[in-house]
Formats: structure tokens, C-alpha cells, sequence
């Protein structure tokens, strides 16, 4: 029979795993400079170039953050420019997405849903602010340093590798590279973790470390009372 103090303690040291499981991250925010997305993108036409959570759920069905929406057969890019530096060279000052975390991830690959016109070429920053970030690499995917047009699949999936073992709150990606000499495109973008899982949107706040200090003491004082009842 499961006594009113055990019942407590369990409701209680329950909750305390529920804030651990939590410490996976999840992504609460993405931004791309609003001068280089263009129509027919979800950012262009909604004019979110800035997502962030709360509220809650996170918006995937929204502007920019359609990047992360786990369909792509919409007809509507996450990303779609022709401002270049040079050929095949996008402007490194608009060709930049940052995500941002609820608690530092190690980010170490990137899924792209490629568009025929393709990003070839991907560096990425990490860091615990905007002001810190340091690169921890310049990568080509699957297919290299691939020129012209039309080299990908509508809706090709494409991997970037980075090996990296560096942990950050934010994410900043700089298209260094693409197919096409003056046009690219993607519909999705999915940071993933070495073991290739996908880092998913929030759905819910997280709860503030005193809030699991609280809980945590609270399962611990239930269970103290508990155990001390029982050797009486």
C-alpha cells in the first residue's frame, strides 16, 4: 500500500527527474538578417526574421523559424538570397543564421534540406553570447566543393560535419559557399548532436535552477520524513 508520505516523495522526487530530462536543450530562438530573405520564404512573407520562445510552443510554423518545421513540402523556402560578395561567395554580413538555446548544447552536425541551388559550405560559431562566439569550423557537405546549377535534389537531404565538441547557448551560421555563382536557397536547416538527433524546439518553459532546488528539496524532505517514519 503507497502511504500519503511515499506518495508525496514520488510525486516530488518525479517531478525533479521530469526538470533533468529537460537538460537536453532546445532551441528558443532564430534570427536571420531580415535585407537577405526574399520571397518566397515564410520569413519574407510573414516578416519574422526573429523567433523567440516564450510564448509557447515555439513558433516552427512561423517566419524563420520554419527552418526547424520537420515537413518542407510546402513550396516556400526557409532561406532564399542573391546578395553576394563574389561568385559563389554569398555576402558573409547576410548569409548568417543564429540559434540560440535554453542551456548550452554541443552542436556538431547540420541537416539541410537543399534546395537545387545549393549551400555547399557552412561555418559555424558557438558561444555563451553573441559577443563570444568562436568558429569551430568551415565544412562542405556530403557532395564538396560542387559548382553550377541544379546539383541537389529538390528536398535533398545534405549533412555537414563539424567534429565539434564545443558546448554553447548560441549557434551562428555563415553560408561561406554555394552552388549557384549568385542565388542559394534552403528549406530546412536542423542542428543535430553527434549521435545525429535532432535539437527539437521548446514546447514549454523551462524551469529557473531554483525552481529545481525547491523540487528537488522538496522529494528530499518527503522521503527524509518517509524513511523516518518507517523506523519508528
Amino acid at each position: 500500500m503507497i502511504t500519503p508520505r511515499l506518495l508525496i516523495a514520488s510525486v516530488a522526487l518525479a517531478a525533479l527527474g521530469s526538470g533533468i530530462a529537460q537538460a537536453q536543450g532546445s532551441i528558443i530562438g532564430i534570427s536571420a538578417p531580415p535585407d537577405a530573405q526574399e520571397s518566397p520564404t515564410h520569413a519574407a512573407l510573414d516578416g519574422g526574421y526573429s523567433v523567440q520562445a516564450p510564448p509557447f510552443p515555439f513558433p516552427v510554423d512561423y517566419g524563420v523559424g520554419y527552418l526547424i518545421n520537420p515537413t518542407w513540402g510546402d513550396g516556400y523556402f526557409g532561406l532564399h538570397s542573391h546578395v553576394y560578395s563574389s561568385p559563389n561567395i554569398p555576402d558573409p554580413a547576410t548569409a548568417v543564421i543564429t540559434f540560440q538555446f535554453d542551456m548550452p548544447v554541443t552542436v556538431d552536425q547540420l541537416e539541410v534540406i537543399q534546395h537545387g541551388n545549393a549551400i555547399t559550405r557552412v561555418e559555424a560559431f558557438v558561444g555563451s553570447s553573441l559577443g563570444t562566439l568562436g568558429s569551430v569550423g568551415s565544412v562542405f557537405g556530403l557532395k564538396g566543393d560542387v559548382t553550377g546549377s541544379s546539383q541537389f535534389g529538390e528536398t535533398e537531404s545534405d549533412l555537414f560535419d563539424f567534429d565539434n565538441t564545443i558546448a554553447g547557448t548560441y549557434l551562428q551560421l555563415v553560408i561561406r559557399k554555394t552552388s549557384l555563382e549568385n542565388g542559394w536557397a534552403a528549406y530546412r536547416i536542423f542542428p543535430r548532436t553527434a549521435d545525429g538527433d535532432r535539437i527539437e524546439a521548446a514546447t514549454a518553459p523551462i524551469p529557473e535552477p531554483t525552481a529545481y532546488a525547491f523540487v528537488g528539496g522538496l522529494g528530499l524532505v518527503a522521503f527524509a520524513a518517509f524513511s523516518r517514519r518507517r523506523k519508528v
